[in-house]
């Protein structure tokens, strides 16, 4: 192996690096409580307007407006 070749400790930084994001992915959902503040930050972040009412809608549906977006098991 050479000197700059991966090593074992690389293996866990994706999976890590998903969690976190996933994390960081609730804490704003949880942030903006109110579904037009939703929309307001995801149209701010660049999503089109019917991705961003879809995603909110969808939370909705759910009955979960007032929390995070279902997590997807791992």
């Amino acid at each position: 192996m050479n000197y700059y070749g991966l090593s074992q400790h690389y293996r866990p930084i994706p999976g890590i690096d998903q969690w976190i994001r996933r994390r960081l992915r609730m804490c704003f959902w949880k942030q903006w409580r109110r579904p037009r503040t939703r929309i307001r930050n995801l149209l701010r972040l660049g999503a089109s307007k019917l991705h961003a009412i879809g995603l909110v809608s969808a939370a909705r549906d759910t009955g979960i407006c007032p929390g995070p977006l279902p997590l997807s098991p791992e």
